[in-house]
């Protein structure tokens, strides 16, 4: 026997349709809980961890810089590269 939708609507009454293959959802509320499209915001994710990733490079190759000049820390240790 087929597994049934497990929406459960504002009215607090379930769906009666037969659920996707391997899902728990019916094909009419499989796209309403996993929002068609979403995959946009991964790459908006990837976006923002390559500018940080480019924010922390940049950084490091100016310490370097300094440190090429003579530029030491007015604490003691290493400088911490990011």
């Amino acid at each position: 026997m087929a597994n049934q939708c497990t929406w459960q609507g504002q009215d607090g009454l379930g769906c009666t349709h037969t659920a996707l293959a391997g899902k728990s959802y019916c094909a009419e509320h499989y796209p309403l809980v996993y929002k068609v499209g979403s995959a946009v915001k991964r790459k908006k994710d990837t976006s923002r961890y390559d500018r940080i990733q480019m924010l922390i490079d940049d950084f490091n190759a100016v310490l370097e810089e300094l440190e090429a000049e003579g530029w030491t820390p007015e604490w003691e240790g290493e400088v911490g590269r990011l």
